[in-house]
């Protein structure tokens, strides 16, 4: 093996350009698809009719029965992989410290997640009474 060995600290910076809008490498628009996101719910009720003009309902609402976590893809966070410091050697060069480098430790982990019709994500058990006259 022959010539520098060293690999250089940081890319030919110009040698980067601006993707232009019909180059095949450049993403495309919805070609990233966050985490399925689904839930169950489930409402049991029974009514008695106590008179003719009163009646009585007994119900239990269970939301997210399963207990699934609903992962939004609305967090910023998920994919930041931490930050750097960049300085300059003696002789000019930047160079990245390797005390400088920050790595995010929730890296590729959500942290946030949706509200289901307007409740709580957790699986929640209410129950229902009422009585109509």
């Amino acid at each position: 093996m022959t010539g520098n060995k060293r690999a250089p600290l940081l890319p030919n910076v110009p040698s980067w350009q601006e993707a232009g809008v019909d180059n095949a490498d450049v993403a495309k628009r919805n070609s990233l698809i966050g985490p399925g996101t689904w839930g169950v719910n489930f409402g049991l009720r029974k009514f008695f009719r106590l008179s003719e003009n009163t009646k009585l309902e007994v119900g239990v609402d269970f939301n997210n029965v399963f207990n699934h976590p609903l992962l939004s893809p609305l967090d910023t966070q998920f994919a930041n992989l931490g930050d750097f410091d960049i300085a300059l050697n003696s002789s000019g060069q930047p160079v990245i410290a390797p005390d400088s480098v920050n790595p995010n430790p929730n890296f590729g982990r959500n942290q946030f997640s949706w509200t289901q019709e307007g409740i709580d994500n957790r699986r929640s058990i209410r129950a229902k009474l009422r009585l109509t006259f």
